[in-house]
């Protein structure tokens, strides 16, 4: 699958420059610009390069630990499933 990272780019300059504040607290799955990355990294989907995140660890009012979500099955040792309002 070819990547494009120009449009990524450009979406990520208008984050930048958003000021918008967000209280967050750990536990809670929030909808996050996660980007394209290179490598085994998620990827964010559709024109915003968005995905569920859950709120892992809050290290400030601005800075989290995340895991990502995924709508396809994965399996190894690192993966497990979550149900959030009881949906798989």
């Amino acid at each position: 699958m070819q990547k494009d990272f120009d449009k990524w780019n450009l979406q990520k300059k208008q984050l930048d420059i958003r000021d918008d504040r967000f209280f967050f607290k750990e536990g809670e799955v929030w909808w996050c610009a996660v980007g394209l990355n290179i490598g085994s990294e998620s990827c964010g989907k559709g024109d915003t390069f968005r995905r569920p995140v859950l709120i892992l660890k809050k290290l400030s009012s601005t800075a989290f630990i995340g895991i990502p979500f995924s709508s396809q099955p994965k399996s190894g040792s690192w993966f497990t499933e979550v149900m959030v309002n009881g949906i798989r």
